[in-house]
């Protein structure tokens, strides 16, 4: 239900945008900049994302999650919050992918996993 109110609310154009933007910052990880967390409001919806170099994440919570750390290895992580008066807004489920493309025309589709941790619920590729 809410992944149908969510598209409702985004236009083709503004996803076309928010993921040319996040395709830029996966880009960065090759280059060692580590960036801050950004995000864009449709509607009634907040989608946060985030790149970095895994290296970044504490050795615990690398661990627990599988992930190699490494200076040369990105990370990107997205979440969708509803906004709901009187609170911080509620997180929601979505159908997320994640493509890039080099300057060289090379194309490669990253695998999306979904992180529940009851009231928080957020996608991660690696």
């Amino acid at each position: 239900m809410a992944m149908k109110q969510l598209t409702g609310q985004l236009t083709d154009k503004a996803l076309k945008g928010l993921f040319t933007g996040l395709v830029c910052i996966f880009a960065f990880f090759q280059t060692g900049i580590v960036l801050a967390e950004t995000s864009q409001t449709f509607g009634n919806f907040t989608v946060h994302y985030n790149a970095f170099n895994s290296d970044v994440l504490q050795p615990s919570m690398a661990e627990a999650y599988g992930i190699v750390r490494s200076k040369n290895r990105g990370m990107l992580t997205v979440s969708i919050i509803k906004k709901e008066p009187g609170s911080m807004g509620k997180p929601v489920r979505a159908a997320i992918t994640a493509s890039a493309s080099n300057l060289t025309g090379q194309f490669r589709k990253f695998d999306i996993r979904e992180i529940d941790e009851g009231s928080s619920i957020y996608y991660m590729s690696v």
